[in-house]
């Protein structure tokens, strides 16, 4: 559940940040970054006998930071991120991330090539209280940070501009968004692997609910986001029984064709 509200309250705080309901961690490659660190720091733990899992929430809060701000500048034209341009760069970051995973998993050995597959399909079936421990304190503040950044993203949904005209620090607020959802998207991943789509869908359906406003679509999304893995997680685990389905092909399998409905709307809007 905490893995479920953390990932939709990132995409929350990504969307507005961005302000394009298409944004979303996963998306524009910050998930895959922090993967292809826990992927590397998998390969190298049990190569030279390192405490993966003390390593394992900080080297994932590193690569998804990594990816995060190149994503950010590369993606920036003028001062403002181009959205189309996030997009794209995304998109290109993720293949390079798959390239690196596989790579990495062509030298592993057998037991650190289960436990690759394990992250790059998403599961919580690894998922225990030492691992929960050990990425909880990079969660929380996750939690709390971009939870205290709400009433400013809903004055950035106007415009930079108009935020700067309000008296918004826009450049801090940007740096301290993109910090905290590199937290909260490193801690996850470095417990339950790459689970996409969650950060995508949740804000949507609140959207639906409430209005756009952040300061009611964030702790809403929270909400729906810890029952909506916990439901998917469940299917996970009965779909196949007794086997367990990995619960990133559920959220995807969901995810995908809501992405495309999304991107079809977006077209109709502008045509």
């Amino acid at each position: 559940m905490l893995v479920g509200l953390v990932l939709a309250q990132t995409g929350t705080a990504t969307q507005a940040l961005c302000r394009n309901p298409l944004a979303d961690p996963s998306i524009i490659g910050v998930t895959a970054g922090a993967a292809v660190a826990a992927v590397m720091m998998i390969g190298i733990g049990y190569q030279y006998n390192i405490d993966v899992a003390f390593w394992l929430p900080i080297a994932s809060f590193i690569g998804a930071l990594s990816v995060t701000a190149l994503v950010a500048m590369l993606s920036t034209r003028g001062g403002a991120i181009n959205v189309t341009n996030l997009i794209l760069v995304g998109v290109a970051l993720n293949a390079l991330a798959f390239a690196v995973i596989g790579l990495v998993s062509f030298y592993a050995d057998d037991s650190a090539l289960r436990l690759i597959n394990y992250w790059t399909m998403g599961s919580l079936a690894g998922a225990t209280w030492s691992t929960l421990f050990n990425a909880l304190p990079l969660m929380l503040i996750s939690i709390v940070g971009l939870y205290s950044l709400n009433k400013k993203l809903n004055v950035l949904l106007l415009g930079e501009s108009e935020a700067k005209y309000l008296g918004l620090d826009v450049s801090k607020l940007k740096h301290k968004t993109v910090i905290f959802t590199a937290i909260g998207v490193g801690a996850t991943v470095s417990m339950t692997g790459m689970i996409g789509f969650i950060g995508l869908i949740v804000p949507h359906i609140s959207r639906m609910i409430v209005g756009p406003k952040i300061t009611y679509v964030m702790p809403l999304s929270m909400a729906i986001g810890a029952a909506g893995l916990l439901l998917a997680d469940w299917a996970a685990r009965n779909v196949i029984s007794p086997a367990e389905l990995p619960i990133g092909i559920i959220t995807a399998l969901i995810g995908a064709p809501f992405f495309l409905y999304l991107l079809i709307q977006q077209r109709s809007k502008h045509a």
